[in-house]
C-alpha cells in the first residue's frame, strides 16, 4: 500500500512526498552555521511523517519506481538549490545508476549548478556492474560523488578500490562504537587513512552525542589535512524547509 502511495505521490505531486535536509559540519567548524546539507526523503500519511528507513528496502526492490522517486528528489533539490548557495547531497539507487540515460539526466537537471555544490551518493545496496560503475565515474568527473555506507554491504575495500569517487561516508555502526571497542576505532583510523592518503573527503555519521563527537575529533586530531565532516542529531537534525 504505501509502494502505491509513493507511486501515487510522484505521479501527481501531491505534496504527500517531501524532503528534510540534514546538516553536515566540517571539523573543526562545528560551532558555525551548516553550509552542507544531505536531502532525506520522507512520506506524509495522515499526520505522520514516514522516513526513508520504513519503505526505501521495498522500493529498491522495485526498480522503475525506484529510478523514479530519484529523479523527484533530484528535480527537488535542484529547485531548492536555485534558492540558495549551500552544498546539498543527495542518495541514488543503483537501479537509477544501470540506466545508461541516467548520467544525460542528472547533467540536465543540474546544468546550471557548479560542479562542488551537488554531491552524489551510492547507495551500494546491490553490487555495482560495470556499467553503474561506468556511470558513477562519469557523475564524479562532472559533480562530486561519495561511496555511502563504507563498511557495510558492498561499500568495502574493492568498491573503494574500483569507483572513482570524490568521498567516503563511514557508517555509523562504527562511529557509535568507537568509544567502547578498539575494533571499531580501528576501522574508523583505517578510513581517515584512506581518505588522506588518495585525497578524499570523509564523512562520519551517526554522530549522536558529545561524547561521539569527541572521540571522532580526538581521532581527528591525527589527520590534520583529512577533509573530514560530522552527520548525525548532535551536529542537527533533519528539517523541512
Amino acid at each position: 500500500m504505501l509502494l502505491d502511495d509513493i507511486d501515487a505521490a510522484i505521479s501527481t505531486d501531491n505534496g504527500s512526498l517531501v524532503l528534510h535536509y540534514q546538516p553536515l559540519k566540517k571539523l573543526p567548524d562545528l560551532d558555525k552555521p551548516p553550509l552542507f546539507f544531505e536531502a532525506l526523503v520522507r512520506m506524509k500519511s495522515g499526520k505522520r511523517i514516514v522516513p526513508a528507513s520504513n519503505f526505501i528496502t521495498a522500493v529498491l526492490h522495485n526498480p522503475s519506481l525506484a529510478m523514479r522517486l530519484d529523479e523527484w528528489v533530484l528535480r527537488s533539490v535542484a529547485a531548492q538549490m536555485r534558492t540558495d548557495d549551500f552544498r546539498y547531497a543527495v542518495n541514488v539507487t543503483p537501479a537509477s545508476l544501470h540506466q545508461p540515460e541516467f548520467l544525460h539526466l542528472v547533467k540536465d537537471i543540474f546544468e546550471d549548478i557548479p560542479k562542488n555544490r551537488l554531491v552524489i551518493e551510492v547507495i551500494e545496496t546491490h553490487q555495482l556492474h560495470e556499467e553503474a560503475i561506468a556511470c558513477v565515474r562519469a557523475l564524479n568527473e562532472r559533480f562530486c560523488t561519495y561511496l555511502d555506507d563504507v563498511g557495510e554491504g558492498f561499500s568495502n575495500l574493492r568498491a573503494i578500490a574500483n569507483l572513482s569517487v570524490s568521498g567516503l561516508k563511514i557508517h555509523g555502526r562504527y562511529i557509535s562504537r568507537m568509544s567502547a571497542y578498539k575494533k571499531h576505532r580501528a576501522i574508523v583510523g583505517g578510513i581517515f587513512d584512506i581518505c588522506r592518503n588518495v585525497q578524499l573527503e570523509c564523512v562520519c555519521e551517526w554522530v549522536e552525542t558529545p561524547l561521539e563527537v569527541e572521540a571522532v575529533s580526538l581521532m581527528a586530531a591525527h589527520y590534520p589535512f583529512l577533509k573530514l565532516y560530522l552527520q548525525g542529531y548532535e551536529i542537527g537534525r533533519p528539517e523541512a524547509r
